[in-house]
């Protein structure tokens, strides 16, 4: 079985966000439990049992499976920023300047979604031709 702390640091190591440091251990894992089961929705063709039991994937995980959710909860993880309210609201109100400062940063975290999802997709395509060539033999 695969344990969400090994998955939890492994997505911790790709981010910095300063804002975990506001929170205690306890909230930080209710979040990443978030995004682990947005990221299992999404990785529907996985060929392991993704189910948690007891903080515990019922699996054990290939590090390319581990990959491919970490990457889908790197995505969930990096949405709010894009669709924050605060984001949107500074890029309405404020004057030229800071409409400009607010709208580069909005595409450059649209951006860096994009890219998120496109590598996301990509490793998924990749995963499900793995056992092809097994198949054929």
């Amino acid at each position: 079985m695969t344990s969400l702390d090994e998955l939890n640091k492994i997505f911790l190591s790709k981010i910095t966000d300063y804002r975990l440091l506001a929170m205690t251990d306890e909230e930080i894992k209710e979040d990443l439990l978030g995004y682990f089961k947005s990221a299992r929705a999404k990785f529907y063709r996985c060929k392991n049992d993704l189910t948690i039991v007891e903080e515990e994937i019922n699996s054990d995980l290939t590090y390319f499976e581990i990959e491919v959710l970490v990457n889908l909860m790197l995505v969930e993880h990096i949405t709010p920023n894009l669709l924050s309210s605060e984001n949107l609201k500074q890029s309405l109100s404020d004057k030229d300047f800071k409409v400009y400062s607010q709208a580069n940063q909005l595409r450059e975290i649209r951006l860096l979604l994009e890219g998120l999802e496109r590598k996301a997709s990509k490793m998924i395509t990749e995963y499900t031709f793995f056992d092809l060539g097994k198949e054929n033999l």
